[in-house]
């Protein structure tokens, strides 16, 4: 609850919707250092905080699902794109947001 009230939790998420919903997506933002870049990325951390965080039982999962299930599969499928170029691009490490994946996946299944 405390991220919804935060001014810069907010305008963040809102840029990524922006950026999500824009007809040209995420993925050309991969691989870059513009703000766009980091509003991106940003929110996929919080993703992967919160995925780790189910993980290890210090969150819910049936709560948070319950919540924002249809957030993290819209968020998840919006940036797949962006992810899967990110994960090539630095030196083909496929550890970048892996739990939020994991999470996304069993939200959706």
């Amino acid at each position: 609850m405390h991220s919804q009230s935060n001014k810069e939790w907010v305008e963040n998420r809102l840029k990524f919707i922006e950026l999500r919903n824009h007809q040209d997506g995420l993925e050309k933002y991969a691989n870059s250092n513009g703000i766009e870049a980091l509003t991106i990325r940003r929110q996929l951390n919080i993703y992967e905080l919160i995925a780790i965080g189910i993980k290890n039982d210090i969150l819910d999962e049936e709560m948070y699902k319950h919540y924002y299930k249809s957030t993290v599969v819209r968020d998840f499928k919006g940036s797949r794109n962006f992810v899967d170029r990110e994960r090539k691009g630095v030196d083909g490490t496929q550890t970048f947001w892996v739990e939020f994946e994991e999470m996304a996946k069993r939200f959706e299944a």
